[in-house]
């Protein structure tokens, strides 16, 4: 079967137990209510690139040029809209210690409405790598394992990369990550 839905189990919105530290949490397939508040998530956590430069502390002291670069960058990265699931700037942040925490509160809520973000927290500084895989699999409606060739890189045979989810927790992106263009003559 394909790696997208690729089972009865993500086609029924299934969901499937993940233990931790002696406890079941059920995590449930994300509905597109989850997903807009993933997105809306996503967005809180990246301001709009010209709102950050100029309200950085160190803006107003710069001299005009560098002022200048700044909000060419900043226009430059506001012109390609909201970040939205699925591109490499919210993919990255999903992937991170903080997005594993959002998303596993988001699927698990679903089940227990008392489950807080809170809760979210504590369950995500014990899960594993593979609980992190499960998770994602189960949330996004992917089998993360197929998604990854041996080597770690994406399966050529699935045509592109996965888009959310399933991987390792990373940082924050760096510049170059995020598309930030180098700067000229310095």
């Amino acid at each position: 079967m394909s790696t997208l839905y690729g089972d009865l189990a993500t086609l029924t919105a299934k969901p499937r137990t993940l233990n931790v530290a002696g406890r079941a949490y059920k995590i449930h397939p994300l509905k597109i209510s989850d997903l807009g508040e993933l997105q809306n998530w996503v967005n809180e956590q990246l301001p709009d690139p010209i709102d950050a430069c100029v309200s950085s502390p160190g803006y107003a002291k710069l001299p005009p040029e560098e002022k200048k670069y700044l909000l060419r960058v900043g226009a430059e990265l506001a012109a390609r809209g909201k970040r939205k699931l699925g591109s490499p700037e919210a993919t990255e942040l999903i992937n991170s210690v903080d997005g594993v925490r959002e998303m596993l509160f988001l699927s698990i809520k679903d089940g227990d409405p008392s489950f807080t973000r809170d809760d979210a927290a504590k369950v995500a500084s014990r899960l594993t790598p593979n609980d992190i895989n499960m998770a994602f699999s189960v949330a996004f409606g992917v089998d993360t394992a197929e998604m990854i060739s041996d080597e770690g890189n994406p399966d050529p045979k699935a045509g592109k990369e996965s888009g959310i989810g399933g991987g390792s927790s990373t940082t924050w992106p760096t510049n170059r990550s995020a598309g930030v263009p180098k700067r000229s003559g310095g």
